[in-house]
């Protein structure tokens, strides 16, 4: 019997990376797409699940570039901060990924935090965009099913959805939501779903989403993508939400 078997391979929600990546300027589009399916998003989890990766679940939006709105968003999932730290500074196969980056994304925009608690959610150190989980739980977000909104509005969306998750707190179990990750400014924000009990097929005024206030610009339910020989690629044509499904190193949770 594998001593390891009975294992949780679960992650800390203030490990998880959020990520708003915005397209390199002067790359056309579909480079982007093809750059990020073959080599950027496959590779991410290649080269980091032996540093200690536990989830990547990332999504291209597809928007209006007019709109200047990210291009692409990603969970990046650590069991722990200080994994994230040791991989990405202490590490230079994780120094390479970091800087990876550049190639397809204009980091003077993109940017990565981790959230914090809906009592104290973490504002960005350089814009002003906060981010925040609702539950607190530790999941594997390999497993399970996650739903991601992308979301616009006039008013202040950062407020709107700051009151929608302290409404929502006392009844995910009713919804069966197990997690929220919600990442926002005044004008935009991801919100990420996630449940082991159900698809997340709700309706979005079922849960008290205040939907006459927000414009609902994508409402994406994640797709599975196994990674098995190392070299899978992934096209991409239109806006899609990916959970990668890959072997996690067991070292990292003993």
């Amino acid at each position: 019997m594998n001593p390891n078997s009975n294992l949780k391979l679960t992650a800390n929600p203030n490990s998880i990376r959020i990520f708003w990546g915005y397209k390199k300027e002067g790359l056309e589009k579909a480079t982007f797409y093809k750059e990020l399916g073959e080599t950027f998003m496959p590779g991410t989890p290649y080269v980091l699940a032996p540093l200690g990766l536990n989830g990547y679940l990332p999504a291209v939006l597809n928007l209006d570039s007019n709109l200047k709105l990210p291009d692409e968003v990603a969970l990046i999932v650590y069991p722990t901060v200080d994994l994230y730290n040791e991989a990405r500074q202490n590490s230079l196969v994780g120094r390479i990924y970091t800087y990876s980056h550049e190639g397809v994304f204009d980091m003077k925009q993109s940017r990565g935090q981790f959230p914090g608690t809906l009592e104290n959610p973490v504002k960005h150190n350089s814009i002003d965009r906060w981010a925040w989980y609702v539950s607190g739980g530790n999941f594997d977000w390999q497993r399970g099913n996650s739903r991601l909104l992308a979301l616009s509005s006039t008013k202040n969306v950062f407020e709107i959805l700051l009151s929608f998750s302290k409404d929502i707190k006392s009844k995910l179990n009713q919804y069966e939501i197990e997690e929220i990750i919600i990442t926002a400014t005044t004008s935009f924000a991801t919100v990420w779903f996630y449940s082991q009990k159900s698809e997340l097929t709700f309706d979005l005024n079922t849960i008290g989403l205040p939907i006459q206030d927000l414009i609902v610009v994508r409402d994406l339910n994640s797709k599975p993508f196994y990674l098995r020989n190392g070299n899978e690629a992934l096209k991409i044509e239109d806006a899609i939400y990916v959970q990668y499904k890959f072997p996690r190193e067991s070292k990292f949770y003993i």
